[in-house]
């Protein structure tokens, strides 16, 4: 009985390793679709955000713009990449961003824009070693058919123009129309992005 006692024990051990082992996107109840490496790209275009899944996570990873001091936004599409949306009241978004040594904070906030404005104040600096923008948005109940539809977003940086100082910005935005989400573009406003990754999950219920 000692002996199966034993042996029960090391098979739940190895049970639980095997289970530590397995990828965080396993663990955490995400499938991953789809891994960009954008490179001189003037944006990354996500399709396929179709109903699927009740929400999508995108993750970017150091994303370097090509221009210095430059800015990440975000657009939605309802024809599947066809064709972004960037009417002037398309998306409304409100953020807080804070600056480490700094002691301050500010917001960045729209009730009507052309795109999702993720960080204003203290934009990405354009040398690799600054390791460029990294964060993630998360896009919620995308083929609803009714109301606005919401994301959350998060990112940090280091600064070019504040002597590479590292900031932080999150928030939420909406997309201003009831008809299904299906595919996001992420570019930087002044040029193109250099290197970096994108990856495109589903989450499962």
């Amino acid at each position: 009985r000692r002996l199966q006692q034993v042996a029960m024990g090391a098979a739940a051990m190895l049970g639980a390793l095997a289970r530590m082992d397995r990828p965080p996107a396993t663990l955490q109840g995400l499938a991953l679709l789809s891994t960009s490496t954008p490179s001189a790209a003037s944006s990354v275009d996500l399709t396929g955000l179709d109903a699927r899944f009740s929400r999508y996570l995108i993750t970017f990873d150091a994303l370097v713009p090509a221009t210095n001091n430059d800015t990440l936004s975000v657009r939605t599409s309802g024809d599947g990449g066809s064709s972004f949306d960037s009417g002037g009241t398309d998306y409304g978004y409100t953020g807080m961003q804070t600056y480490a040594g700094l002691g301050s904070a500010s917001f960045v906030a729209s009730t009507g824009d052309t795109k999702v404005l993720l960080h204003s104040m203290n934009a990405v600096s354009s040398t690799a070693s600054n390791g460029g923008i990294s964060g993630r948005i998360e896009l919620l109940a995308p083929a609803q058919a009714t109301g606005y539809h919401h994301m959350l977003f998060n990112a940090v940086w280091h600064a070019e123009s504040s002597g590479g100082v590292l900031s932080n910005a999150h928030g939420g935005a909406a997309r201003r129309s009831s008809a299904a989400v299906n595919a996001l573009r992420l570019y930087f406003a002044g040029g193109n992005i250099t290197s970096g990754t994108v990856r495109v999950y589903g989450v499962q219920a």
